[in-house]
Protein backbone atom coordinates (compact mmCIF):
# COMPACT_ATOMS: atom_id res chain seq x y z
CA UNK A 1 0.00 0.00 0.00
CA UNK A 2 2.93 2.29 0.79
CA UNK A 3 4.36 1.73 -2.72
CA UNK A 4 1.29 2.79 -4.65
CA UNK A 5 0.61 6.44 -2.40
CA UNK A 6 4.46 6.97 -2.78
CA UNK A 7 3.79 6.19 -7.19
CA UNK A 8 0.67 8.03 -6.64
CA UNK A 9 2.71 10.77 -5.14
CA UNK A 10 5.47 11.32 -7.32
CA UNK A 11 2.41 11.26 -10.19
CA UNK A 12 0.91 14.01 -8.42
CA UNK A 13 4.00 16.00 -7.72
CA UNK A 14 5.31 15.60 -11.45
CA UNK A 15 1.68 16.82 -12.56
CA UNK A 16 1.74 19.78 -10.63
CA UNK A 17 5.59 20.44 -11.49
CA UNK A 18 4.02 20.46 -15.24
CA UNK A 19 1.15 22.73 -14.34
CA UNK A 20 3.60 25.14 -12.58
CA UNK A 21 5.67 25.41 -15.91
CA UNK A 22 2.56 25.80 -18.08
CA UNK A 23 1.55 28.96 -15.78
CA UNK A 24 5.29 30.61 -15.87
CA UNK A 25 4.93 30.89 -19.43
CA UNK A 26 1.66 31.93 -19.27
CA UNK A 27 2.73 34.81 -17.06
CA UNK A 28 5.79 35.74 -19.08
CA UNK A 29 4.94 38.04 -21.95
CA UNK A 30 6.03 37.54 -25.46
CA UNK A 31 9.50 38.77 -25.81
CA UNK A 32 9.07 38.57 -30.06
CA UNK A 33 6.23 41.33 -30.07
CA UNK A 34 6.39 43.93 -27.60
CA UNK A 35 2.40 44.33 -26.25
CA UNK A 36 0.87 48.11 -25.86
CA UNK A 37 -0.53 49.56 -23.12
CA UNK A 38 -4.43 49.47 -23.66
CA UNK A 39 -5.89 53.05 -24.40
CA UNK A 40 -8.32 54.79 -23.15
CA UNK A 41 -11.24 54.91 -25.78
CA UNK A 42 -13.29 58.02 -26.23
CA UNK A 43 -16.40 57.48 -27.57
CA UNK A 44 -18.33 60.13 -30.25
CA UNK A 45 -20.58 62.64 -28.42
CA UNK A 46 -23.73 60.28 -29.73
CA UNK A 47 -22.63 57.11 -29.10
CA UNK A 48 -21.18 57.90 -25.48
CA UNK A 49 -25.11 59.14 -25.16
CA UNK A 50 -26.83 56.07 -26.71
CA UNK A 51 -24.59 54.25 -24.24
CA UNK A 52 -26.20 55.99 -21.28
CA UNK A 53 -29.65 55.88 -22.15
CA UNK A 54 -28.95 51.80 -22.67
CA UNK A 55 -27.84 51.56 -18.65
CA UNK A 56 -30.19 53.99 -18.00
CA UNK A 57 -33.21 51.50 -19.51
CA UNK A 58 -31.45 48.79 -17.76
CA UNK A 59 -31.44 50.33 -14.51
CA UNK A 60 -35.21 51.32 -14.73
CA UNK A 61 -36.22 47.51 -15.78
CA UNK A 62 -34.14 46.17 -12.52
CA UNK A 63 -36.11 48.86 -10.33
CA UNK A 64 -39.19 47.84 -11.77
CA UNK A 65 -38.02 43.67 -10.99
CA UNK A 66 -37.69 44.62 -7.89
CA UNK A 67 -40.58 46.55 -7.41
CA UNK A 68 -42.30 43.18 -9.08
CA UNK A 69 -40.78 40.62 -7.71
CA UNK A 70 -39.62 42.11 -4.10
CA UNK A 71 -37.13 39.80 -1.99
CA UNK A 72 -37.28 37.17 -4.59
CA UNK A 73 -35.94 38.94 -7.58
CA UNK A 74 -32.44 37.13 -7.56
CA UNK A 75 -34.06 33.65 -7.65
CA UNK A 76 -36.15 35.16 -10.33
CA UNK A 77 -33.43 36.87 -12.44
CA UNK A 78 -31.42 33.03 -11.73
CA UNK A 79 -34.42 31.15 -13.42
CA UNK A 80 -34.62 33.34 -16.29
CA UNK A 81 -30.92 33.66 -16.76
CA UNK A 82 -31.35 29.20 -16.88
CA UNK A 83 -33.78 29.46 -19.25
CA UNK A 84 -32.38 31.87 -21.79
CA UNK A 85 -28.77 29.95 -21.29
CA UNK A 86 -31.35 26.03 -22.72
CA UNK A 87 -33.01 27.87 -25.12
CA UNK A 88 -29.58 29.30 -26.27
CA UNK A 89 -27.63 25.92 -26.01
CA UNK A 90 -30.57 24.47 -27.99
CA UNK A 91 -30.80 27.29 -30.77
CA UNK A 92 -27.36 26.33 -31.18
CA UNK A 93 -27.46 22.39 -31.62
CA UNK A 94 -30.43 22.57 -33.40
CA UNK A 95 -29.52 25.87 -35.80
CA UNK A 96 -33.79 26.08 -36.58
CA UNK A 97 -34.75 28.16 -38.87
CA UNK A 98 -35.44 31.74 -38.67
CA UNK A 99 -38.65 32.63 -38.36
CA UNK A 100 -40.08 35.84 -41.07
CA UNK A 101 -40.71 39.44 -38.94
CA UNK A 102 -43.31 40.14 -40.76
CA UNK A 103 -47.02 39.42 -40.18
CA UNK A 104 -48.79 36.29 -41.82
CA UNK A 105 -51.77 38.06 -42.37
CA UNK A 106 -52.12 41.86 -43.74
CA UNK A 107 -54.38 43.05 -40.75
Amino acid sequence: PRAVLRELSEELIASFVRMEERRGRRRQPHRSTPRELPRKIELPQQEHEASRAVLRERAQLRDAQEERYGPHTPAVRALEAGLNAAFDAISHKELPALWPSVPLCGA
